[in-house]
């Protein structure tokens, strides 16, 4: 599939389209009413190093560790 020929706002509304599948997508994976991963097939560690990873590949390292550390649990003061 090439996005190539996509106009910005063609690409910006496939992003949009993708994350709405996604959404869709995830419902089943979650138990009705809860946060509780059902059945999870990637542990948190493994996921956080695909993140690096992939902010690495894209030159974003300090965007991805910014935003890593805003979503980690902070310590009570």
């Amino acid at each position: 599939m090439s996005t190539q020929s996509l106009s910005r706002a063609e690409r910006t509304a496939v992003l949009a389209r993708l994350a709405h599948e996604l959404t869709i997508c995830a419902r089943t994976t979650y138990e009705v009413g809860t946060e509780n991963v059902l059945e999870p097939s990637f542990s948190l560690q493994t996921i956080l190093e695909m993140v690096r990873e992939f902010g690495g590949e894209h030159n974003r390292v300090g965007e991805i560790e910014s935003a890593l550390n805003r979503a980690m649990p902070q310590p009570e003061a």
